[in-house]
This record gives structure tokens, sequence and C-alpha cells, in this order.
């Protein structure tokens, strides 16, 4: 016998544990396709292999990169807004120096560090360290 031949021709095998619906299912199959139990099997599995193989196992790189470009738009949407409430802020702010007559904005911050240091002036005393500005 040639090698195509005994490989054709290999023993017998039985599958345990397919159900009698199945297995008359690919009977009938392989009947309705002119071929025999067996082919029909070999195709019918190789078919399901390249089926699987085919199908995405996550999302395809266009859409991660169109997931990652929406999120990215919408935290520069937040970092926009905000930014902009900071300056509207730091505007309210501005607007009151001027307002009452402390300009130039160096008082705002010199108050602002002395409220700052305060806190630590007093961790500093009672470590019994002196504060330095």
């Amino acid at each position: 016998m040639s090698g195509s031949t005994s490989q054709k021709r290999a023993a017998p095998w039985a599958i345990r544990g397919v159900p009698v619906e199945a297995r008359n299912a690919a009977m009938a199959a392989s009947r309705r396709e002119s071929v025999t139990l067996g082919e029909w099997l070999d195709r019918a599995i190789r078919q399901q292999i390249k089926a699987d193989r085919n199908q995405a196992v996550g999302p395809s790189i266009e859409e991660t990169l169109a997931t990652l470009a929406a999120s990215m738009a919408q935290q520069a949407d937040a970092t926009r807004q905000q930014n902009a409430a900071i300056a509207a802020r730091l505007e309210a702010v501005e607007q009151h120096e001027r307002e009452s007559g402390h300009h130039g904005g160096g008082n705002f911050f010199g108050r602002l560090h002395g409220l700052l240091r305060r806190p630590v002036t007093k961790l500093d005393s009672a470590n019994g360290r002196t504060a330095k500005n």
C-alpha cells in the first residue's frame, strides 16, 4: 500500500460522549454531501478551526485607537473646562484686588504665603525649631 492509501484506511476510532442526535445529524449531512462521515467531520472541524482563528480575540486596532482618541478628547475637554474655571477664579481674585485697592497682586500672594506658612510656623515652634521665611 502507498502512504496515501494507508492514511485513508486508518484504524477505526470512536468518539465517546457524542449525543445520538449529533451523530445522526453528522451522518445525515455527510450523506447529503455524498462524502463519508470521516470526510464530513474533517471538513467541519477544519472549517470551525478556521472560523475560530478569523474571529477577533479582542477589539481591532482601529477600534482600540478610536476608543483611545475619544477618551483623550474627553480628557482634553475636561482639562479645558478646568483651566477656564481656574482662569475665571483668578480673574475674580484680580478684580477683587483692583477694587479693594491692592494693586499688583503681590499683596495677595504675600497674604497667601503668610496663610500657608502659618501652620508650618506652628509646627516648627512645637518642635523647638526657628521658622525660616
